[in-house]
């Protein structure tokens, strides 16, 4: 478990398959409520249709993305392969623009 600034969680757990045999990680990303910056319109009641939290990226806790990056790539060979890739979209659509 990964703890953040803004008390957040990142959390590998280790699942079996659904219709394979083995198992794979699971990431989650667990916030608080008092993370999101709506959370006392919502805080205190049961929630209703079109209830949305908003939860803003900002200096406190924007290096819980690399942090998820991070702990997706080490959950398997596979997961890493992914990350590269994502990384290299996202560093070519930056040299493009």
């Amino acid at each position: 478990m990964v703890k953040t600034p803004d008390n957040a969680q990142i959390e590998v757990s280790i699942q079996k398959q659904q219709y394979a045999s083995g198992v794979q990680p699971m990431l989650y990303f667990c916030i608080p409520l008092t993370s999101f910056s709506n959370h006392k319109k919502i805080h205190g009641r049961p929630s209703q249709p079109g209830d949305a939290l908003i939860y803003e990226i900002d200096n406190c806790n924007s290096k819980n993305i690399s942090d998820m990056f991070k702990v997706f790539s080490m959950c398997s060979k596979n997961h890493n392969e992914d990350i590269i890739k994502i990384l290299s979209l996202i560093l070519e659509s930056v040299d493009n623009q």
